[in-house]
């Protein structure tokens, strides 16, 4: 693929879809997500179902108890379809990342700490306490072993922006072949 694709990891609120937003707006980059197809389908049981993050969380889980690669056939056709740089902004599952290496994708994951999460959720969501711990604790928040290899661990702090057009400039870099003449 001669477009970069990154693929972005990390907990809630560690800004995914803000930096997405900004490849956007700044590189031209068309986003999507394995949850887009969550949202459009919980968008029918009522408008406030299309952010709850449980809600979602649940239904994904359900899905995929009915065909374990639901999302990622899903994805699989949308990113078939685009022709020019990608963003994937929600890899939360094994196989997600396993479909992004295969794709070609610049790997990243976002790293925040936990008292800035709980902070963002606060601030973003107006979610404390309880409701604050089982959102950081939903089930999808741990279901990538610790042992993935990202292509880049970087810390979500600072101007989103900038970050954006870093891994932007980052993703391009590993599309140029390499002293060996292999391309990542």
């Amino acid at each position: 693929m001669n477009h970069p694709i990154i693929a972005l990891s990390g907990p809630r609120t560690c800004g995914k879809s803000t930096i997405a937003q900004h490849l956007v707006n700044q590189h031209g980059y068309t986003r999507i997500a394995f949850a887009d197809a969550l949202r459009l389908i919980a968008s029918l049981a009522g408008e406030e179902r299309i952010d709850d993050r449980i809600y979602l969380a649940n239904l994904g889980e359900q899905l995929r108890g009915l065909i374990p690669d639901i999302l990622l056939q899903i994805v699989r056709r949308r990113t078939e379809s685009i022709d020019g740089p990608l963003v994937i902004e929600d890899v939360r599952f094994p196989a997600e990342f396993e479909f992004c290496c295969a794709i070609g994708a610049h790997t990243i994951r976002l790293e925040i700490p936990s008292e800035t999460q709980l902070k963002r959720l606060s601030e973003r969501d107006g979610k404390t306490g309880e409701e604050a711990a089982v959102l950081i604790d939903c089930m999808d928040e741990f279901a990538l072993p610790s042992t993935i290899e990202w292509d880049q661990v970087v810390p979500a702090v600072g101007d989103f922006k900038a970050l954006a057009t870093l891994l932007h400039n980052a993703a391009i870099i590993a599309l140029q072949p390499t002293s060996q003449g292999v391309v990542k």
